[in-house]
Order: structure tokens, then C-alpha cells, then sequence
């Protein structure tokens, strides 16, 4: 059970951090951030790690995985 005072400082604390920016400006980074990741796939680096890329054989045939693996898990198919 939460007391009246927890409830409307979590509640002030929420409405301040919803206006912090814009929705075009939130749209943007957004926009901003898929595009990275698809440059990093482009020139077959890592998104999550940023180490190259390299291809692997797998049990379902051959796919593209982190040069660190295992510390980094990342893959993705071939096209």
C-alpha cells in the first residue's frame, strides 16, 4: 500500500520527464539511431559491439557473427 504523498511525487516526477523533449525531436533520434545500425551493417561491423563482422557456419547453414564472440553474441543472416 502506497501513501498519498509517494503516489503524487512518483506522478510529478513522471510528468517532468515526459516533457523533456518534443515528439519530432524524439522521432528524430529514433530515425537517427536506425540509421547507424544500418550503416554498421552496410560495412559489416558490429552494431552492438562495433567489432567486424565475419561469416560463420552454423548449423542451419552460414550466417554473419561477431569477430567477439562469445562476449558479444551477435548475428545475422545472409542474404
Amino acid at each position: 500500500v502506497y501513501d498519498i504523498d509517494l503516489i503524487n511525487n512518483i506522478y510529478l516526477r513522471i510528468i517532468n520527464y515526459n516533457n523533456l523533449i518534443s515528439e519530432k525531436e524524439h522521432i528524430s533520434n529514433v530515425n537517427k539511431k536506425v540509421n547507424d545500425y544500418n550503416q554498421k551493417l552496410n560495412d559489416m561491423i558490429c552494431p552492438k559491439c562495433g567489432n567486424p563482422l565475419t561469416i560463420r557456419n552454423g548449423k542451419y547453414g552460414k550466417f554473419y557473427g561477431c569477430s567477439n564472440y562469445p562476449k558479444c553474441k551477435f548475428t545475422k543472416n545472409m542474404e
